[in-house]
């Protein structure tokens, strides 16, 4: 009512990248108003995205905080695995930033399959539970307290249920939003 412009435009990265001027915004703002402000936007950060209208970028932060704190779980998971199996830490780190467990599958697999609309199988939702399973069970022997491994054999096993198991494994994305 009294013309007032709303923009949202929450901060990514860590402080020390905020230190160095290398921070990303995550905008929510009509794109006028966005163009007002750019230019000091750009003196926070190196990094400006827009999200969408106003509220996006708040919406935005909170996906990538929920997904950097459960990867943190799973990153701390994996390497107590590694560690309690015998396995080198460095040797760890070598092998899976070599792979999509270490790049990250929105960098690798989901972008060429699912998100293409390709679930033809590189890597099968079977296949991928049956090496969940084998984690999972060494996790159990070893008295180790993994939880997401057991929560993520469900979404495997519902997948399954809804006749995806031969289908790729990027199609738990499908699989969630069936339900």
């Amino acid at each position: 009512e009294q013309d007032i412009k709303m923009i949202d435009a929450p901060i990514g990265r860590t402080s020390k990248e905020a230190k160095e001027g290398k921070s990303l915004l995550m905008v929510g703002a009509y794109e006028d108003d966005l163009n007002v402000v750019l230019p000091i936007f750009k003196s926070l950060g190196d990094t400006v995205i827009d999200c969408g209208g106003p509220g996006k970028g708040a919406r935005m932060k909170i996906i990538n905080n929920y997904m950097t704190t459960i990867l943190n779980v799973l990153s701390a998971e994996t390497l107590t695995l590694a560690t309690s199996m015998g396995i080198e830490i460095g040797t760890c780190l070598n092998v899976l930033n070599q792979t999509p467990a270490g790049k990250g599958h929105l960098s690798t697999t989901y972008p060429v399959k699912v998100l293409k609309g390709d679930i033809s199988p590189a890597f099968m939702i079977d296949l991928a539970l049956k090496d969940l399973r084998i984690g999972n069970a060494l996790a159990k022997e070893l008295n180790l307290p993994l939880a997401l491994g057991e929560i993520a054999k469900e979404a495997y096993l519902t997948a399954q249920d809804q006749g995806r198991g031969r289908q790729d494994w990027t199609a738990i994305y499908e699989s969630l939003l069936q339900q």
